[in-house]
This record gives C-alpha cells, structure tokens and sequence, in this order.
C-alpha cells in the first residue's frame, strides 16, 4: 500500500478509526503492544479507538510522537479534525532503528533492576571508612 492509497482511505475515518487503522493495518501491532512504551496508556488508547473521548492536541502529539518512533510520519491535526489533509510518510528506516532498539532497552531494564543503588552503596563505604577511622583512633589512644 503506498502512501497516497493510505491516505484516500484515511480521509473517510473519523480521527479516532485514524488511529486504529494506522496501529493494525500500517503496524500491525495490538493495542497492548502498542501502549508497551508507556507513550500512550492502554486505557487511553481504548477510550480513544471506542470514541469514548475525543482526541485533544496533548493527546494528537503523544500519538504522532509514538507514530515517528514506528516510522511514520503524520501531522497532530490528522487526528484532530475530520477534515484534516490525511498525508502521512512511511519511513522505514527509522522502524529499523527502533525495532532492534526495543530488544537492547529490555536487556537494561534487567541489568538495572539488579543493580545496588549507588547512594546505598556510598552510604555504606563512607560508613566502614569511618567506623575503621574510629577504631584505628582507639588503638592509637591505647598506644600512648
């Protein structure tokens, strides 16, 4: 599907049939897959695809925001206004970037969550270094 073919079937949807378009056919991703980021909440993304709420500019930026990173390309206004100019890019270079990407930030979280705390770890050296600095004091005193 080229982009001109997307677009003359984005004009007839409503905003809100934009974005579930767009995530099941163009990225072919469920909606928990899609929300995985933390961009956009699950509960939003339902909320929205049902038309339970309408689509507000901070939300619009969120989804062109989470759009860009899959690699594609769109103005806030498509889906803020039923009448706005349905024009949106493919660019998969970008989806090559990320995708990989996703893999590595997972293998980082792990490695994070095993890690001590730093300013646990230097409250417990700086605590050592002065409980040997107190009792090396002590056998001086008993050496005088």
């Amino acid at each position: 599907m080229n982009n001109q073919e997307i677009s003359n079937i984005l004009i007839n949807l409503s905003p809100a049939k934009r974005v579930k378009f767009i995530r099941q056919k163009l990225l072919k991703q469920n909606q928990q897959t899609f929300c995985e980021d933390g961009i956009i909440r699950s509960g939003t993304l339902k909320s929205i695809e049902i038309e339970r709420i309408k689509i507000g500019p901070k939300i619009a930026e969120r989804l062109v925001h989470k759009l860009n990173l899959e690699g594609i390309i769109c103005d806030p206004n498509l889906f803020l206004e039923q009448n706005a100019p349905c024009t949106i890019k493919i660019d998969s270079s970008k989806k090559e970037l990320t995708g990989s990407s996703m893999s590595y930030l997972e293998e980082i979280r792990q490695k994070i969550t095993q890690l001590t705390p730093i300013k646990f770890l230097l409250m417990n050296m700086h605590h050592k270094f002065l409980r040997n600095q107190h009792y090396s004091l002590m056998r001086l005193q008993k050496n005088i």
